[in-house]
């Protein structure tokens, strides 16, 4: 399995690359999900 990180939702995903990527991604990644209320961890 492959790991990606973004900063877009399902939908925006969609959105922008279609509904073919988004369910080829879904079948190809983890999802991750961080909710939005998490601490910024960069330094």
């Amino acid at each position: 399995r492959t790991h990606l990180t973004t900063n877009l939702n399902a939908l925006e995903i969609e959105d922008r690359y279609g509904e073919r990527v988004r369910s080829r991604l879904r079948e190809m990644v983890n999802v991750i999900a961080f909710p939005s209320s998490s601490p910024d961890k960069r330094s």
